[in-house]
């Protein structure tokens, strides 16, 4: 955190070498707020020969503001970024140094914006990807490509949303190009319709998945009686076979004990001899 003015607490960006395009937007912004991006552009006049009480008050108030900027600037980039402008003594030195390593003379320049070029032209929505997701890496495109020195219109960019937009949102996209002016469309605009026809098919498919749910347990439910009401059924059918096969087993033996009466006398004993087992 830092207090400038004794009112400005802020949380600075912090360079690190891979973030410079959206590192030297938030700086101007930062450096404008306290009075001293001018110097950082254009430098400190330096003092003239034989300078008058005013000249001096004048060139010491810009002095002090330089080193403001340059303070500022050192508080915004880690211990290897500094190392490239420790020597600065000025904010304007500071920050050529930063443009010089990190955005490179006018072909560096045209190198890169072809290649950013091509991946912009590529760009597509993902199969779960979020409306906001799709805005987001699209304009970070077009701000890199900016800083190159290419600025894109709003009517280009809403072309090229329309254009990468997944299969679903054909029907909104049609219907936008047929009933607006796209040069007329802010991105904002087209953000929040996008964004809330999307949450509409997400509320449907939602809405849908529970319904399919539901059913799918009163389904189970249902097969889970038929199966106990089956199993009840079961066991009464062999609970009565088992008492039939009993009793006629018992009607089985009662015949086999008759006949064993009645030929007790024709049974022949041990020696020969007939037994009488009529008795038995």
């Amino acid at each position: 955190m830092a207090n400038l003015n004794g009112h400005f607490p802020a949380t600075f960006p912090v360079l690190d070498g891979r973030n410079y395009d959206p590192w030297s937007m938030k700086m101007k912004a930062i450096l404008g707020s306290q009075d001293v991006w001018d110097l950082v552009v254009n430098g400190l006049d330096p003092l003239p020969a034989n300078p008058t009480a005013v000249q001096q008050a004048t060139y010491k108030d810009a002095k002090k503001r330089d080193c403001k900027g340059l303070c500022i600037l050192h508080q915004c980039m880690n211990q290897a970024i500094f190392e490239k402008i420790a020597r600065s003594e000025s904010s304007k030195a500071a920050w050529d140094v930063l443009a010089n390593s990190y955005v490179g003379d006018q072909k560096l320049k045209k190198v890169r914006l072809q290649t950013l070029q091509r991946q912009y032209e590529l760009i597509g929505m993902e199969e779960n990807e979020k409306i906001a997701d799709v805005f987001t890496r699209i304009q970070t495109m077009t701000n890199q490509m900016g800083s190159c020195g290419e600025t894109l219109t709003d009517e280009s960019i809403v072309k090229k949303i329309l254009r990468s937009v997944n299969s679903k949102f054909n029907h909104v996209t049609v219907a936008i190009e047929q009933l607006k002016d796209l040069s007329e469309i802010k991105l904002e605009e087209l953000q929040g319709t996008l964004e809330a026809h999307e949450q509409q098919m997400d509320e449907r498919k939602a809405a849908k998945s529970g319904v399919e749910q539901a059913l799918l347990a009163q389904t189970g439910s249902t097969k889970g009686d038929n199966l106990r009401g089956r199993g009840r059924g079961k066991n009464s059918y062999k609970g009565g076979k088992g008492r039939g096969n009993n009793s006629n087993s018992n009607y089985g033996r009662g015949n086999s004990s008759n006949n064993n009466s009645n030929e007790g006398y024709s049974v022949r004993g041990r020696g020969g001899r007939k037994s009488d087992k009529s008795h038995i």
